[in-house]
């Protein structure tokens, strides 16, 4: 299972009119090839694409997914979507072979400071129940997850979650993947739950093929989305590719 095949798919999450550029950043994120795509693409098109990666397209990784991907867009381009696209997805590529007998479902996470802000793509999550093929993969759901069964036949739950200091929301189970929903907003202070913590717990629990995924509109000039950003754009890597459209004429 592919992200922009998901994402794009009537029997998937169904984004038809999905534009290059939003196939394009599918790609970069599963770490999947973009020749066939950049083919039939146009100029323009091309020059959208190194406008949000900052380099030329030939400097993505392959092969894999990037460990990490800082995804600061616009408002109103089907981050929601994709990330809840990305959520259903993860569940059936990662590597679960290291979970041993008895432990915990590992959990894909959509983390936010609080539950509201991660409504959109909890709602968005519902199309699970719509689309056949999807449905036949769930095992069980509650108000705030939905649980699905891998390849391999062990269960996966995908869960909107609170972020607690210290990334204790993160802690004790495996991770197939987070999604740190609107997370150039998060502030790094002693009031409010950090950024780095829930992303260094998140770091130590990936399994093999899981992503940090920080995704927002780039806004706060500070914390870690900012300084991957200012070190990071335009070099990207397999553990870190960052994402940020530009303005093209």
């Amino acid at each position: 299972m592919d992200l922009e095949t998901l994402l794009t798919s009537r029997d998937g999450f169904g984004l038809e009119s999905a534009t290059f550029l939003q196939r394009a950043i599918c790609r970069v994120i599963d770490g999947a090839p973009l020749d066939d795509l950049l083919a039939r693409s146009s100029d323009f098109d091309r020059r959208c694409l190194e406008a949000a990666i900052g380099c030329s397209a030939s400097q993505l990784p392959t092969g894999a997914p990037p460990t990490e991907v800082v995804d600061m867009e616009p408002v109103r381009c089907g981050k929601s979507l994709r990330l809840a696209a990305l959520a259903f997805c993860r569940t059936q590529t990662i590597d679960v072979g290291i979970v041993k007998p008895g432990e915990q479902a590992p959990r894909i996470s959509i983390l936010a400071t609080e539950l509201d802000q991660a409504s959109a793509i909890r709602g968005h999550l519902n199309m699970v129940n719509e689309k056949p093929a999807l449905r036949a993969l769930k095992i069980g759901e509650d108000a705030d997850s939905i649980t699905i069964r891998h390849p391999r036949g062990c269960a996966v739950e995908l869960r909107v979650v609170a972020a607690k200091r210290g990334g204790y929301s993160l802690a004790s189970r495996w991770s197939g993947s987070t999604a740190f929903d609107e997370a150039p907003g998060w502030y790094s202070t002693d009031r409010i739950v950090s950024l780095e913590e829930s992303r260094d717990q998140a770091l130590g629990r990936l399994l093999p093929g899981a992503q940090n995924i920080f995704a927002g509109s780039k806004w706060q000039p500070s914390g870690f989305c900012w300084k991957a950003h200012a070190e990071h754009f335009g070099k990207p890597t397999r553990e870190l590719v960052v994402i940020s459209p530009q303005e093209v004429n």
